[in-house]
């Protein structure tokens, strides 16, 4: 049974007792009665009060429980006798209709999400056996054994299971080979809303463990951030299975310390781990290195008393030698590091004197050189958000280089993309992620298409997709991964303007004459039809392709990038055009935007926040 939120009698329940009840109760004569034997047994031991049939504190159905110890002081679980018919029986039963059974799906549907939550991978069991229908075809969970902490036959979980605080099973119960016939297509996102409706505190109350209330209280923090990215694509407009895919990426970039690599603070110039750092990065100044000088000078000693009966002494000579594979590291990895260029030198100048047995120029021992650092810990896995996003989707069937295209072509137009196709196919993916019109005409309202002069180069991205249908799947997923590491970078991260309540960053963006209101009135909103991805300024005002600046606040869905990343892996380059037009990429199609004024000079962006 479940180490049990359920019925408040299940207070003293331990999983140990539950597992050995339940593998008793496997025993029982009659399969549908299985609860009986387990009081049989128990009563035998110690006389119990019986109970009733209980939901408990998360509302699901199960049998009252409670444990009870033997006079030889072994514990065994004894549940209320629950009459019904096993769930694989009731399914294959002559005359069940497909309509019945659907409309039993969404009865278990309807606590999966509890399943989940509690880590009850048995649920359904290894024949359908675990669940019972009552005679008003109602499904009670009848044997719990594999819930919280403990496995059904009572072996501990992994602590990444369950310990750990991860809900891993939100995106892997419904799928499971034994309880897929049953419940199979649940999506997680509605495994995730029904979750998050829930009052898990009373849950986490009614455990009697306390290692099991710290694992849930965990693990309910983490389905309930992943509600509210969930809400967030909601209200950005997306279709589920696109935010499905974003959510459940974010979760495991999560599980993988991607949130922990986020700067907790981010400044105009200053972006921490948003960027590698440049390659020179690892030497410093600091202690030079004094043994060098010392072996220099021994080995010149040896060569310079023994020039004429050429007796050195091989040990000492040996021993600066052996300096050189290190000095050549240091010099490849630092060209300017002048005292390790000195004393390779200066070793190629004791191996000649050697050699030819000759008198060694003078050799300045007294020169430093500056050494490497020394790690005392081991290498970062990742260089930067970006490196570790890249090798994510490497490993998850994305294209990462798609988004580096983007991002360069960006850099020259939206549209035009420098002569590239990739800045029109990043709108034509946005627009199908939020189940809206690419193949215009007509397009939904609000959108602007980039019709006129900039028809040509966004029907050519129409036309490939239309050619490459599955290239189009691949790059909305492509797209899904990447927005789940911007998510995180927007959520973890503190700076100007991003406001971590409304899950909105204030933005900037120019306009031209004609697209703006006439005579238009600062402070006052006003609605534009725009792009699914489209350039705003976040640091200071940018005045392109217009000088009439707009204000928004811009829900964290519909930004498909900042320029605090890089564009490629470990290169140190920052996204789109560079860092003088910090520019941050979105998805503006509705959005509220506030006229500010005719900018002649560029201004701080955090100059019109009051107008918002």
């Amino acid at each position: 049974m479940y180490h049990n939120p359920f019925p408040p009698c299940a207070k003293a329940l331990g999983n140990r007792a539950r597992t050995r009840s339940h593998t008793k109760a496997r025993s029982s004569p009659s399969s549908a009665r299985r609860h009986a034997n387990g009081r049989k047994s128990a009563s035998a031991h110690s006389a119990v009060t019986p109970t009733r049939h209980n939901e408990g504190a998360a509302g699901i159905k199960v049998p009252e429980q409670r444990t009870v110890v033997s006079k030889g002081g072994r514990r065994f679980k004894l549940a209320d006798f629950a009459e019904g018919e096993q769930l694989a029986d009731w399914w294959r039963a002559k005359g069940r209709t497909e309509a019945e059974r659907e409309a039993m799906r969404a009865k278990l549907r309807a606590g999966l999400d509890v399943d989940a939550m509690l880590g009850n991978w048995d649920v359904i069991g290894m024949g359908g056996d675990n669940i019972l229908v009552d005679k008003d075809g109602e499904p009670w969970r009848i044997d719990n054994g594999g819930a919280l902490g403990f496995r059904a036959q009572g072996a501990r979980k992994a602590d990444a299971d369950w310990k750990d605080g991860w809900p891993n099973e939100l995106f892997t119960i419904a799928g499971s080979a034994n309880n897929a016939p049953y419940v199979g297509g649940t999506s997680s996102l509605s495994l995730i809303r029904q979750a998050a409706a829930r009052d898990w505190e009373k849950v986490v109350a009614a455990l009697p463990d306390q290692a099991d209330r710290d694992a849930l209280t965990r693990r309910v923090a983490e389905m309930r951030q992943l509600a509210a990215r969930a809400d967030d694509f909601a209200r950005g407009g997306y279709e589920d299975a696109f935010a499905e895919r974003v959510v459940e990426h974010s979760f495991n970039l999560s599980k993988e310390g991607f949130r922990e690599e986020v700067p907790k603070t981010i400044k105009h110039g200053d972006y921490g781990f948003c960027r590698s750092k440049p390659s020179t990065a690892g030497l410093v100044g600091g202690e030079p290195g004094e043994e060098y000088g010392s072996l220099a000078l021994a080995a010149a000693k040896t060569v310079g008393t023994h020039q004429k009966d050429g007796n050195y002494n091989q040990a000492t000579l040996n021993a600066f030698y052996a300096k050189e594979p290190e000095l050549k590291a240091i010099l490849k990895a630092d060209p300017k590091n002048a005292g390790a260029a000195h004393y390779l030198k200066a070793m190629q100048q004791i191996k000649d004197a050697v050699a030819n047995q000759s008198a060694l120029p003078h050799i300045d021992t007294s020169v430093k050189v500056r050494a490497p650092k020394t790690e005392r810990k081991p290498a970062p896995k990742y260089t930067s958000l970006t490196d570790h996003i890249a090798q994510y989707m490497a490993a998850h069937g994305a294209d990462y280089g798609f988004i580096e295209k983007w991002c360069r072509e960006q850099a020259g137009h939206s549209w035009t993309g420098s002569g590239g196709l990739n800045t029109c196919r990043r709108k034509v993916v946005q627009l199908a992620a939020r189940g809206l019109n690419w193949d215009p005409p007509p397009p939904a309202p609000g959108v602007w298409y980039g019709t006129g002069k900039f028809d040509r180069e966004y029907k050519s991205a129409v036309d490939f997709y239309k050619r490459n249908p599955d290239l189009l799947k691949k790059d909305i997923e492509t797209v899904a991964q990447y927005k789940a590491a911007v998510q995180l970078l927007l959520e973890n991260a503190a700076f100007e303007g991003n406001d971590k309540t409304s899950r909105s960053v204030k933005l900037l963006r120019t306009e031209a004459k004609g697209v703006v209101a006439a005579k238009p009135q600062k402070g006052k909103a006003y609605d534009y039809s725009m792009g699914p991805s489209e350039s705003y300024s976040w640091h200071r005002t940018v005045l392109a392709f217009g000088e009439y600046a707009t204000i928004a606040e811009v829900p964290w869905s519909r930004i498909n990038a900042a320029y605090f990343m890089e564009r490629t892996p470990g290169e140190h380059d920052d996204l789109f055009l560079g860092d003088g037009e910090s520019e941050f990429n979105v998805d503006g199609i509705g959005l509220r935007r506030v006229f500010c004024e005719r900018l002649r000079v560029n201004k701080p962006c955090k100059d019109f926040y009051g107008l918002l």
